[in-house]
């Protein structure tokens, strides 16, 4: 017996010895992937909720602490989209686009993007993902994505208050959510003059005095 199990013992340490002689791999599905070079663009990522990703990124943050004042002045920016645009144009549908596009549904009113709605330290807002550099958002999908979407500004409260209660309020961070019918559209919110506000176009500022446009690119197009 004693023999036997000496052989058996031999001839495993044989085959393993002859495996490992070989340079045998694990199957791919198997095998562990080694991390990629690091980027320039380092994101802190985290998903609060389906709607949105937050991110702690100096790109987003500048070197504003999260502090009471920002959470107030990203308060007050919440207030200003809905005195704005909410309140002026409710539930019509708009087609979001960049300004100089003709768009693909010429008979649905066209709003200009990026539009900004500022307080202080804090700025939220809707930019179409066509017209933002790739790289810039967490957990951005591939795309690609089309240069126009639909939406309506009443459908776009939930996901904005969704990335002000859980982003800033329980994770201390900024960040962003998907929006319109094909979910081309994002809803940002970031400090104010950190490096992603020079990085996307400059859109412009509604206002709730004359429910118009300020800023470097023209407002509402009515034509149909």
């Amino acid at each position: 017996m004693a023999v036997g199990f000496r052989l058996e013992i031999f001839c495993f340490a044989t085959v393993y010895l002859t495996i490992r002689t070989a340079g045998l791999s694990l199957p791919l599905s198997q095998a562990v992937d080694s991390p990629g070079p690091l980027t320039t663009v380092s994101l802190n990522v985290s998903n609060p909720a389906p709607v949105g990703l937050c991110t702690s990124s100096l790109i987003w943050t500048g070197r504003t602490a999260f502090d009471a004042e920002l959470t107030q002045n990203c308060y007050q920016a919440w207030r200003t989209f809905m005195a704005t645009d909410v309140a002026t144009y409710k539930n019509t549908e708009f087609e979001f686009l960049q300004p100089g596009d003709e768009g693909s549904h010429p008979r649905v009113p066209k709003m200009v993007t990026p539009r900004r709605y500022i307080s202080k330290s804090c700025t939220i807002a809707i930019a179409n993902i066509a017209e933002i550099p790739r790289g810039i958002l967490p957990g951005e999908p591939p795309g690609p994505f089309p240069r126009s979407d639909l939406g309506r500004f009443v459908n776009f409260r939930a996901p904005i208050a969704a990335v002000r209660a859980d982003c800033l309020g329980v994770r201390r961070e900024v960040g962003w959510a998907m929006i319109g019918r094909q979910q081309a559209m994002a809803i940002l919110m970031f400090t104010t003059q950190a490096a992603i506000d020079r990085m996307i176009p400059r859109g412009v500022i509604p206002s709730n005095l004359l429910n118009t446009t300020t800023g470097a690119v023209g407002g509402l197009d009515t034509a149909q």
